[in-house]
């Protein structure tokens, strides 16, 4: 009898400890904090196409970072890298984005910083050939 109750109360000690540590709360992640956010060049590179720089002030993860360029009514999603030694943001278009929208007015942002620009040519890049 004592074999039993030992080993009902061994299951229940285990079971209760597992529903205490799935009710726990998870801690929620920080959100980005950006605070500053200038854009630095608008430039066409051979390899890579299209890129935007941006300086950035904040505490964020590369993660966090939502870059997009609208022009012509068309959102893009851009590609953004972070180089923490710089401060630098740099956020690539898609292939064929310059090819299409060339010398046209739009808009790149940076997780709501927005910035008018002239999307960059090839023929405005001096070493593109």
């Amino acid at each position: 009898m004592k074999k039993n109750t030992l080993f009902i109360f061994v299951i229940l000690s285990i079971f209760a400890s597992l529903i205490g540590t799935a009710a726990a709360p998870m801690a929620a992640p920080a959100k980005a904090k950006i605070e500053k956010v200038t854009l630095v060049q608008a430039t066409f590179m051979e390899e890579k196409g299209m890129i935007f720089k941006f300086k950035v002030v904040g505490t964020f993860t590369e993660k966090e970072l939502k870059g997009s360029l609208l022009v012509k009514g068309k959102s893009i999603k851009l590609r953004c890298r972070y180089n923490a030694g710089a401060d630098i943001v740099q956020c690539t278009a898609p292939g064929g984005t310059a090819t299409n929208f060339a010398g046209k007015s739009a808009v790149v942002s940076l997780n709501g910083f927005n910035f008018w620009v002239k999307v960059p040519s090839k023929k405005e890049c001096p070493t593109c050939g």
